[in-house]
């Protein structure tokens, strides 16, 4: 039996210093990763550096 579809879920939070950070990743039926993020405007200096 071949798979025909996938569907993915995750989540997770840390707490420390003060900060509490939630991420979660989902896919659906995709063959890259694509990567999204959304954050406070205080912490948008560092997108680029989640981002690579």
């Amino acid at each position: 039996m071949a798979l025909k579809s996938m569907t993915g879920f995750g989540r997770g939070e840390a707490n420390g210093g003060g900060v509490k950070v939630a991420v979660e990743l989902s896919a659906v039926n995709r063959k890259q990763f694509d990567c999204n993020f959304s954050i406070p405007r205080e912490l948008a200096c560092l997108d680029a550096k989640m981002h690579a």
